[in-house]
């Protein structure tokens, strides 16, 4: 536990912090939390739904799938420190999306580049 909370904390400066700490609070594979949307998470409810992901395919860029299995489809509820985090992290967010609107991609994703766009799989594992 001491480990994963040192790993969390140096992320936390890190564009992949938020898929840190999503993996670390539901245990979800790379590109289901690649794949989250701001939609997918309820803030009041404090559950995240995973029902796709992304993958990276050679020759074909990042593709959207379902997820590995059935069960793979799911709710998962996460903690109020999550949560919190969360809700920072969108904030921020909104924040770069209104200081650079016409360059900011609306599209809602959770783990984004600082304008919004979705991140690689690849560069999650990278970084």
């Amino acid at each position: 536990m001491e480990e994963l909370r040192a790993i969390i904390e140096v992320a936390r400066t890190s564009p992949i912090y938020p898929a840190v700490l999503l993996a670390a609070a539901t245990g979800c594979r790379r590109g289901e939390v690649a794949a989250l949307r701001w939609d997918d998470i309820d803030l009041g409810a404090g559950t995240v739904s995973f029902t796709r992901a992304l993958s990276a395919v050679r020759k074909q860029g990042v593709l959207e799938k379902a997820p590995k299995t059935r069960k793979s489809v799911r709710v998962v509820p996460v903690s109020d420190y999550v949560i919190s985090e969360l809700r920072r992290i969108k904030a921020e967010q909104a924040q770069r999306q209104l200081l650079h609107p016409d360059e900011y991609d609306p599209s809602g994703w959770v783990c984004a580049t600082d304008r919004g766009r979705r991140m690689h799989p690849d560069y999650i594992t990278r970084e």
